[in-house]
């Protein structure tokens, strides 16, 4: 069906799967936004739970490219700096694995686990 209406989607992946995990945050909250450091990097989403609390989700198809990896992982980092915030989620398809920068974690999460996640 999505090919029928956009011949050529698929071939960028990420932005499929971008607009997936903003379904799954939609349904979470009606807090969500996307954040710009004061850098000009941007990180995908910016979320509010019910507490108030902030979570910080980048979605990309893969972090295999290092310029990729590179690039998402430092926005993340600036924006943590900037919110005050300690952790916060990389959404790839496949990949898994938990970087620490300092005092800062980033977990990466293959979608399909972060779609199951409920909270």
């Amino acid at each position: 069906m999505v090919i029928s209406v956009a011949p050529g989607i698929l071939e960028n992946r990420g932005h499929l799967l971008e607009n997936l995990i903003f379904i799954h945050i939609r349904r979470c909250t009606e807090e969500i936004y996307y954040y710009r450091t004061a850098k000009a990097q941007e990180v995908d989403f910016l979320w509010l739970d019910n507490r108030k609390n902030k979570h910080l989700v980048q979605v990309c198809f893969s972090l295999n490219d290092p310029l990729t990896r590179k690039r998402e992982i430092s926005s993340l980092i600036q924006a943590m700096e900037e919110l005050d915030l300690r952790e916060s989620t990389v959404v790839a398809m496949d990949e898994e694995d938990v970087m620490e920068e300092g005092d800062k974690r980033i977990k990466i999460i293959p979608a399909w686990k972060y779609l199951l996640d409920k909270s």
